[in-house]
Formats: C-alpha cells, sequence, structure tokens
C-alpha cells in the first residue's frame, strides 16, 4: 500500500500543484510477511517474533500484564531482542501496558485474517487460471500476458503446481 503526504492535507485551490510530494510505502512487518525483508533485517525480524508471541498469549485469554512478562522472559531466553530487552525490561513493559488498545488489536487481527484469505484466494484462482491455460497450450509468456501478470510470478506459481502435484 502507498500513502501520498499530499493526501494528508486540504485540497489545494484551483491551479495550484504541489511543489513536492512525498511517497510512504507501507510494508507489513508481521511474522510471515515480507520475507527478504526480514532476512535482511534481523532487529525487525526479531521484533515481529516477539509481537507475535505476545499476541499469541493474547489469544490464548492471558492478563496483559502476564501476556509481556512471559513474553520478555521467552524472548531473552532465546536470543530475541535479547539485547534491547534486558536493557530495557521496564521501559518496553510500560510501553506496551499504556499504549496496548485491544479493540485495535482485535480490528487488526481481523484485517490480517481477511488480507490473508484474500491473497490465498487471489493466488488460488490464479493457479486454475494458469492450467487451464498450459491445458490449452499457451506459453508462459503468453499466460502471463493473458492474465496480466508479472512473468516471475507466473513461474513460480507453475513451479508451485507442479511440486504439489508430486
Amino acid at each position: 500500500m502507498e500513502y501520498l503526504l499530499s493526501d494528508a492535507f486540504h485540497e489545494l485551490p484551483d491551479g495550484f500543484q504541489s511543489a513536492l510530494e512525498c511517497r510512504a510505502r507501507m510494508l507489513n512487518i508481521n511474522l510471515g510477511h515480507n520475507k527478504k525483508l526480514m532476512q535482511r533485517c534481523k532487529k525487525l525480524n526479531e521484533y515481529a517474533c516477539f509481537v507475535a508471541r505476545i499476541r499469541g498469549y493474547l489469544d490464548r485469554k492471558y492478563r496483559l500484564e502476564d501476556t509481556v512478562n512471559l513474553a520478555v522472559d521467552e524472548c531473552i531466553e532465546e536470543g530475541i531482542l535479547a539485547d534491547i530487552l534486558k536493557k530495557n525490561r521496564s521501559e518496553v513493559m510500560n510501553m506496551i501496558l499504556t499504549h496496548y488498545d485491544k479493540k485495535l488489536h482485535m480490528q487488526t487481527v481481523r484485517k490480517e485474517g481477511y488480507e490473508d484469505g484474500f491473497q490465498s484466494g487471489d493466488k488460488h484462482r490464479l493457479k486454475v487460471l494458469i492450467q487451464k491455460k498450459l491445458q490449452k497450450g499457451y506459453t508462459i509468456p503468453q499466460i502471463a500476458d493473458l492474465l496480466e501478470e508479472d512473468l516471475t510470478i507466473i513461474e513460480q506459481l507453475i513451479n508451485e503446481l507442479q511440486h504439489s502435484d508430486k
């Protein structure tokens, strides 16, 4: 998802244009998403693990304070953000305990579930269409063109199809 700085302001009067535009691309940094980015940035991946652990305990109905304590203890024990959590434990605890919003958490969980389901369904639909095009004798570049998808995505999905048949 991409955001434009100009979208945060009222419309300009007729005839005026912004002299500068700033684009910000929002990335999902939750565990299991943006794997290439997570591989390049160990601390970000560790943060995603820490947050996932907190969410997991909350989903199992642990009290918030117990949740944070357990997640911090486990992460330190497993070397996840250990340097930061050891040094700044009380600040981390305080920040999470004072800024946690259960309603927002549930909205985020639902939104992520919807997005994951949508992506999964879209991927499945593409695989079905690719199989049909392959059966009709289309080449991979033709399929990419017909489905208006990047050639590398089509090749990746074909590879997944071939491996799922085995």
